[in-house]
């Protein structure tokens, strides 16, 4: 409730400068210094409702996974703030990705492929968009456009770079760790793909 409050304020804080520095007449400078401010405001409020929106999100995502249920009422509550964070994020690969297992929770495969493939684009790099977009296809038995996802994430990370990155993690860094464990994952689909031919 307070960072929801909180968020409010800001947007209407943003919207109090923007419009004093529409209607002052003062300089140029005097102005662009209000505009700015305006925009900082605004883009602090959207991160604070993105973030809250995601971990929002993620919470019903998680809890409904627990009860294993499709029809789930918590993953109808997840649904429109995921859509929400898509409309206000849609340049975060993250947005994307909650969407997609939302929807892949749902059962809806061509929904979730179609946010996965979306996530992919807007980070090439990393691994865990890949582990999804290939689940997917593994579910629609395209396993020869699974394999070239894979294929195709692994080729960023050769063996030497994942075991270099693996070197350079401290132990306060374990956040970093999930692309070593993420390549590993997609090394072992690959595998059982190539088993499965």
């Amino acid at each position: 409730i307070v960072l929801i409050c909180f968020t409010a304020l800001i947007g209407q804080r943003a919207n109090q400068l923007e419009e004093l520095a529409k209607q002052a007449n003062t300089s140029f400078e005097q102005n662009s210094l209000l505009l700015e401010a305006a925009e900082n405001y605004q883009f602090a409020s959207l991160m604070i409702r993105s973030d809250y929106l995601r971990q929002s999100g993620i919470d019903f995502y998680v809890l409904a996974l627990r009860e294993q249920d499709r029809t789930s009422e918590l993953l109808n509550q997840a649904l429109p703030l995921a859509e929400k964070l898509v409309r206000l994020d849609s340049n975060n690969a993250l947005s994307y990705e909650l969407l997609g297992k939302i929807l892949l929770a749902q059962g809806k495969i061509d929904l979730a492929k179609d946010n996965f493939v979306k996530a992919v684009a807007l980070s090439p790099f990393i691994p865990r968009n890949y582990i999804n977009l290939s689940s997917v296809l593994v579910i629609q038995k395209d396993r020869e456009q699974a394999k070239k996802v894979i294929e195709r994430i692994l080729s960023y990370y050769p063996d030497e770079i994942t075991e270099i990155r693996e070197m350079r993690i401290m132990p306060n860094q374990q956040i970093l760790s999930g692309i070593s464990e993420d390549i590993k994952m997609l090394k072992q689909l690959r595998a059982e793909l190539d088993k499965a031919n």
